[in-house]
């Protein structure tokens, strides 16, 4: 009977042991298991919080973006005349040597004489008259911008005079290098040209 006791005791002793070493071993595995996750969490939130601060940059910038481009677009806001387009901005045909060549603003058809108004508030930088503008109006605005007012039969502002958004300044005429009467117009920023439909609605 003793002998069937210690061989019973000794299988006891050997699945506890067995039992212990496998619970040691699933708790080292397990603990292997959940440093790993951790690390991958960490990973993972910085992950996360690096893409939202780039985000939020994104999203500031685009907003500074924008901010700037609606500024801009509230430097002008009407047109000098309401005519039609007869040449827009941009490489075209000249009408007097059909050569292949950059027109620097927009050619407004109106009838001789319509009133010419500023696109927007500034001072008058210059005014004359030549041989291929005819009468002429510059006026300076802010944010680096001029306008530009070509072929008029009258000018009515003077040099350094300021002027509101639709002030009068002149009338539509057919001096200069001329096909006929109409208005040239462009928009200038620091003195590069540019197109007038890119701002004015």
């Amino acid at each position: 009977m003793k002998k069937y006791v210690h061989i019973i005791l000794a299988i006891s002793f050997v699945a506890t042991t067995s039992s212990l070493e496998a619970q040691s071993d699933f708790a080292s595995q397990y603990k292997i298991q959940m440093e790993k996750i951790n690390k991958e969490v960490k990973i993972k939130l910085a992950e996360m919080k690096a893409f939202s601060s780039i985000s939020n940059y994104n999203l500031s910038l685009e907003s500074e973006i924008t901010e700037n481009f609606t500024n801009e677009s509230k430097v002008f806001c009407n047109w000098p005349v309401n005519g039609e387009l007869t040449s827009g901005y941009g490489y075209r045909k000249d009408p007097f040597t059909s050569r292949r060549v950059f027109h620097n603003g927009l050619d407004l058809s109106v009838s001789l004489g319509t009133p010419v108004y500023a696109t927007a508030k500034g001072k008058v930088k210059k005014t004359g008259q030549n041989k291929i503008s005819g009468k002429y109006i510059i006026i300076s605005h802010e944010q680096e911008y001029e306008s530009i007012y070509c072929h008029l039969s009258k000018i009515t502002i003077k040099k350094g005079e300021c002027v509101l958004n639709e002030t009068l300044i002149g009338y539509s005429g057919n001096t200069g290098r001329s096909t006929g009467p109409h208005l040239h117009f462009e928009i200038r920023k620091n003195g590069k040209s540019i197109n007038p439909f890119s701002i004015i609605n």
